[in-house]
């Protein structure tokens, strides 16, 4: 689900990946795989960049969190 893609989904032939299922559909112009590509990696690292900087303006809960963690 994207702005540029909508709320679709692409079918095709089954793709073993990151221990999931993925469909690659052939039929997908190499136009849209790029889009597609593009969107992901988009929303990927808008999604890092959020949990990163709500993680470092959190850092004191982790901190206080690994300091009850018992030491090995």
């Amino acid at each position: 689900m994207s702005e540029k893609l909508g709320s679709v989904r692409y079918f095709g032939q089954s793709l073993q990946y990151l221990g999931g299922m993925l469909q690659d559909d052939s039929q997908i112009s190499s136009v849209t795989r790029q889009l597609i590509n593009a969107e992901v990696q988009r929303i990927v690292t808008e999604q890092f960049l959020r949990a990163h900087g709500t993680l470092l303006s959190h850092r004191a809960a982790p901190e206080s969190l690994t300091a009850h963690l018992p030491k090995q």
